[in-house]
């Protein structure tokens, strides 16, 4: 995401590291990435996923990691794989839920949520206003749509027909799983 914000910056760095070596010029990674942040498709496909992420991965993180999230039932999560699913075809039907969010706010945000790094939107607005991403919005629109079929295919046990949607409360308590695996996490 920090590309979208600092687009001019990572190439005036790259720029300086040409100069600045003992044997100045690029190797074969740095010239590829110099090139590939002047490439429109790819500085297209980085927006695409910086919008994506904002919109629904660090949100769907978020959710899956408030509260208290220890205790809470992965198997219970069904209904918001639901609005996950649902939320993901909404920007499929129309991405200005997060190419304007001028006019649409927080609509396009997975929980109605606050924007994680909003100055995103400030600079795809300005790289728009400059004719660098043409396509944004058609490859907003196909990398969601994938996405909606990724995730159907993720969550198939949440779906109301189900294994996990027909199971009974008890049964869902005697196979409890934690949202998060955090007790491993300071042990190396």
């Amino acid at each position: 995401m920090s590309y979208s914000i600092f687009h001019n910056e990572y190439l005036e760095f790259l720029e300086s590291w040409h100069d600045r070596k003992n044997q100045p010029g690029f190797t074969h990674m740095e010239e590829n990435c110099y090139k590939g942040l002047q490439d429109a498709s790819t500085v297209t496909e980085l927006a695409v996923l910086a919008l994506f992420g904002l919109a629904v991965s660090i949100p769907y993180l978020e959710k899956m990691r408030a509260g208290d999230f220890l205790s809470q039932n992965m198997l219970d999560m069904g209904p918001f794989h639901d609005q996950v699913k649902q939320h993901i075809t909404h920007l499929v039907l129309d991405p200005n839920l997060l190419l304007d969010t001028e006019k649409h706010g927080s609509l396009g945000h997975l929980t109605g949520g606050i924007w994680h790094e909003p100055k995103v939107f400030e600079a795809l607005r300005r790289e728009q206003a400059r004719g660098a991403l043409p396509f944004l919005h058609e490859m907003l629109a196909e990398f969601c749509r994938g996405a909606a079929q990724k995730w159907e295919s993720f969550v198939f046990e949440f779906s109301s027909n189900g294994v996990i949607a027909s199971l009974t409360p008890a049964e869902k308590a005697s196979a409890f799983m934690q949202l998060q695996q955090r007790r491993h996490q300071h042990s190396c």
